[in-house]
């Protein structure tokens, strides 16, 4: 997960469920987001992104603040251990496992932007925003 997250460049947020997963440390990290019960910049690093990439586990009601959690579907690429789902599209074959080595595999290098909570700019015309839900 670090190296896709470091390869990508972009922000990375997690839900409650998954603060164990990456360093809060780390100078990607945006923050923890809940919905409608996160800090104003972290929810707007989530539901202003171009694509957000939601890896592991699944929306439950307290890792989406009672399921406040504004994520467009037309910008949600899902992946878990049973499916990745893009848009409204479910690819029961790609697994969060292959997806993970692929998009490592095929990502250019990207420098790393440290979040300084919400920046001024956007990283790029287009922004990708990783939430990591908690990995099964």
């Amino acid at each position: 997960m670090k190296t896709l997250i470091e390869k990508a460049g972009s922000p990375f947020c997690v839900f409650p469920t998954a603060k164990t997963v990456l360093s809060e440390d780390h100078p990607q990290f945006a923050g923890i987001y809940q919905g409608g019960w996160s800090r104003e910049d972290v929810r707007k690093v989530i539901e202003n992104s171009d694509c957000v990439l939601m890896l592991g586990g699944y929306l439950i009601d307290s890792d989406t603040g009672g399921f406040t959690a504004k994520l467009d579907q037309s910008k949600l690429i899902q992946a878990n251990f049973f499916k990745t789902t893009v848009k409204h599209h479910e690819y029961k074959d790609i697994l969060l496992p292959h997806l993970i080595d692929k998009l490592i595999e095929g990502l250019p290098s990207k420098k790393c932007h440290p979040i300084l909570f919400l920046p001024k700019k956007p990283f790029s015309k287009k922004r990708l925003t990783l939430l990591i839900l908690k990995l099964n």
